[in-house]
């Protein structure tokens, strides 16, 4: 057998194996799935993302800048829940001369 006979036969083998795994998935999670088996369809999903979203989440956006060391060219936008800075990015029309 040649490579390329090899190869095609590994790669016959990493299909029945890949199926194989899929169906088992859906067998142990008991839920829904696509029919290709390569996604599972979740009806608990507002609990499962529920730490996700409640991260990214903010009462307001307002500008601000670096008040050490900074000229105040490096605008900022900053997103506060209940009082307290949670993250901040660059805004977009902060210019680069002179910043950082």
């Amino acid at each position: 057998m040649g490579r390329r006979g090899a190869r095609r036969e590994a790669e016959g083998v990493a299909a029945v194996a890949a199926d194989q795994l899929l169906r088992a998935g859906r067998i142990l999670r008991r839920s829904p799935t696509t029919p290709g088996l390569r996604a599972v369809l979740r009806t608990d999903q507002a609990v499962n993302d529920a730490p996700y979203r409640e991260r990214w989440a903010h009462d307001k956006v307002v500008r601000s800048t670096h008040g050490v060391n900074c000229t105040g060219s490096c605008s900022r936008k900053v997103y506060v829940e209940d009082g307290l800075i949670t993250w901040e990015t660059q805004e977009t029309d902060a210019s680069s001369a002179g910043g950082w």
